[in-house]
């Protein structure tokens, strides 16, 4: 039986292109960084291994005596083992050894997160470096605004705090000025009356100047708060503090309301004084008249005058005054 003979072919130079050359190349280049990585890993965990033999105190010398390492490289050769010895990642995986000591310190989440998103494997060196500083001053901006904005939130608690302890307090004062208003109007003895009207006055001051706190604090609470470009934080007023503000604004406008009503009547009884000494002719009877429209025109200027003063605590301290010449001139009568 003859045997056939089969030539032998063999591949043709032309058949091999500069893509296939290209793709063999980055094939071998892979194989290399993945190469240099498992080895600076590998020589990181010896490293680490002969650190916990050598006695305390003599690293530094045994490096230099065993090693053609610098102590910067041995503690990067350490901090790649430490950071990419367990980890199983292609993205990780492809770096060269510059790469991986340029993304040192981040967190494993975040090194997948960079390479996958800023394509480091083009990335020479300086490159790299200088985007991972951008990364960094980024995190550092928003770790600050993100810590103004939570200092700014507890500011703000704390004037919620204060808001409703002045609340309370100003409800305490206003039962109290209506407990001294009816014991001042029960009371039967000049002296008790006296110190009753001045504790009245007190209570009075005390209570416009929790009136003017409240109004401050209220306007702090509902100021614009900060802008942060993480999240808004915005402060809003319970509903309940609400109603009871509303509440209290209400009963402000009814005391208004009153003081008017008897600013009314006051100027009624006043007229008809007037109209009584116009009858009686006689020259007691005009000085009186003389003097008292002078009483009256002065201390409408005296109210006018009082009601222009922009400080509240003055203003009050002038009522209280006032207040207290009433009651003297009252007990004359």
């Amino acid at each position: 039986m003859s045997k056939q003979i089969v030539k032998k072919t063999e591949t043709n130079i032309t058949d091999r292109t500069p893509q296939l050359i290209a793709a063999e190349i980055r094939s071998i280049d892979t194989q290399v960084k993945e190469m240099v990585l498992h080895g600076s890993i590998n020589i990181g965990k010896k490293l680490i291994e002969a650190k916990t033999l050598v006695a305390h105190g003599e690293w530094g010398k045994w490096v230099v005596a065993n090693l053609e390492y610098s102590h910067s490289q041995v503690n990067n050769f350490m901090r790649i083992a430490e950071e990419y010895g367990s980890v199983n990642s292609q993205a990780l995986g492809n770096l060269s050894f510059t790469q991986a000591v340029a993304l040192l310190g981040m967190p494993t989440e975040d090194k997948e997160a960079f390479v996958e998103s800023n394509n480091v494997e083009n990335m020479s060196t300086r490159e790299l470096q200088k985007a991972v500083k951008e990364k960094q001053e980024l995190e550092r901006k928003l770790n600050e605004e993100q810590a103004k904005a939570e200092q700014e939130k507890k500011q703000r608690e704390a004037v919620f705090e204060q808001y409703q302890t002045e609340l309370s307090l100003r409800k305490s004062q206003e039962q109290q000025i209506n407990d001294l208003q009816q014991a001042v109007a029960s009371s039967k003895d000049d002296k008790t009356a006296i110190k009753l009207k001045d504790d009245l006055k007190s209570s009075k001051e005390a209570h416009a100047v929790s009136i003017k706190r409240i109004k401050e604090l209220e306007d702090q609470l509902n100021a614009k708060p900060i802008d942060v470009p993480v999240k808004e934080i915005v402060e809003v007023i319970p509903e309940e503090t609400q109603k009871e503000l509303d509440s209290l604004r209400k009963r402000e406008q009814e005391l208004e309301l009153k003081a008017k009503q008897q600013e009314e009547a006051t100027a009624k009884q006043i007229s008809e004084m007037k109209e009584l000494l116009e009858k009686n002719n006689n020259t007691a009877a005009i000085k009186v008249k003389v003097c008292f429209d002078t009483l009256v025109s002065n201390f409408k200027e005296l109210l006018s005058a009082v009601a222009e003063v922009s400080n509240e605590e003055e203003k009050v301290k002038f009522q209280g005054a006032m207040s207290k010449l009433c009651d003297k001139m009252k007990e004359q009568l």
